[in-house]
């Protein structure tokens, strides 16, 4: 997984235009299947990483 600066670099510089945050979406959703148990998806279109592992 790239450091803070790299992956705030790489998701400000995908195009996602307000209603079309598809490529923003996937973006997200790989970074966080490595470091997440479960991946959630709500309806208005928020992914979230859930984590039951305590480090």
């Amino acid at each position: 997984m790239p450091d803070s600066k790299e992956l705030l670099k790489s998701l400000t510089n995908v195009n996602g235009i307000a209603g079309h945050e598809m490529k923003v979406k996937t973006l997200m959703k790989n970074y966080l299947i490595p470091v997440s148990d479960d991946i959630i998806e709500d309806n208005l279109g928020g992914i979230f990483g859930e984590c039951n592992t305590w480090f």
